[in-house]
């Protein structure tokens, strides 16, 4: 059983096939790279912006929390979860904002991973499906990793528009899975005009279509391996961090785990070598990080906490 090609996917190749006989004269990588993000930029209609639909707010200790809801025609819904000083949704003061999206889980998992830090208002994202319903269903998997680069685009361009963001402080924590979706979701916004200041991949690699396998392929049945490789392999093809890394702007951080299996070396390795300078590259002696791996989450948190406060 084949599957269906998505049409962003033939849509990329075929704008690549018409100047793929002049690719001499190009840089045909950085020409790679530029035609999915535009073709991306056009199949997802990122120019729309993001429709609020609900916002439900909570308090917690000295935060103040908002649930956000949001749609989009192409999109679908996007959830992520604000948290920061009480009063920032209304103050005149101006934050610098850590847009955090890590391995499949909630905005509220997610910012688990930061704690609170002071004076810096964290955006935590939620996956547009759980792991369950991308095993189920691997056309799932597909349509989910093109709904999080759009509404990962959505959600930066929303934070420029609020009035308590400061200028030029939006940064970026990817970590484990979710630093596979920075790459190719930063080059559809820098396409749009949108260029983060700072970002850092904590605990992840270049090699996407591999970490999917190895993270969930295990998880489904024997039978269906074939099918899930099929649509892993061709949703994935042009979107590889590897692929956009080097094309990247602004200021970058690495941390990365020297006992990593998750992310294994090569691909860790790949992932330094790749991003362009400035970037500052941190080695812990630590396994892949989770919610309940403190003692790794610590010295994260402390070397990503530096490198923003850097000017």
């Amino acid at each position: 059983m084949l599957l269906p090609v998505p049409m962003k996917i033939i849509k990329i190749f075929a704008l690549m096939m018409i100047f793929a006989s002049s690719a001499f004269s190009f840089d045909f990588n950085k020409f790679k790279s530029d035609a999915v993000a535009a073709a991306l930029a056009n199949e997802m209609n990122v120019h729309i912006p993001l429709t609020l639909i609900s916002e439900l707010i909570e308090f917690q200790n000295e935060r103040e929390l908002h649930h956000v809801i949001f749609s989009h025609p192409n999109s679908g819904i996007t959830r992520i979860l604000v948290s920061g000083p009480k009063g920032f949704w209304q103050s005149t003061r101006k934050y610098p904002v850590l847009f955090v999206i890590s391995g499949f889980q909630t905005g509220t998992q997610s910012l688990a991973l930061i704690g609170n830090p002071k004076d810096i208002v964290l955006v935590g994202y939620q996956y547009p499906a759980t792991t369950e319903e991308m095993l189920a269903a691997p056309g799932r998997l597909t349509e989910s990793i093109f709904q999080t680069i759009g509404q990962s685009v959505g959600i930066w361009q929303w934070l420029t528009s609020q009035k308590w963001v400061a200028d030029n402080k939006i940064y970026n924590l990817g970590v484990s899975l979710g630093g596979l979706f920075l790459p190719v979701s930063l080059r559809v916004a820098e396409a749009q005009g949108f260029t983060s200041a700072k970002t850092v991949f904590a605990f992840s690699g270049a090699e996407l279509t591999s970490v999917f396998e190895n993270e969930l392929g295990n998880r489904i049945p024997e039978s269906l391996k074939g099918i899930f490789h099929q649509a892993v392999e061709v949703s994935t093809e042009l979107l590889a961090p590897k692929i956009h890394l080097p094309y990247l702007k602004g200021k970058f951080m690495v941390v990365r785990g020297l006992q990593d299996t998750v992310f294994p070396k090569p691909s860790g390795e790949d992932l330094e070598r790749l991003l362009p300078e400035p970037k500052t590259i941190v080695h812990l002696n630590a396994k892949h990080i989770n919610v309940d791996t403190p003692d790794i989450i610590e010295p994260m948190l402390k070397a990503v906490q530096g490198f923003i406060e850097q000017p």
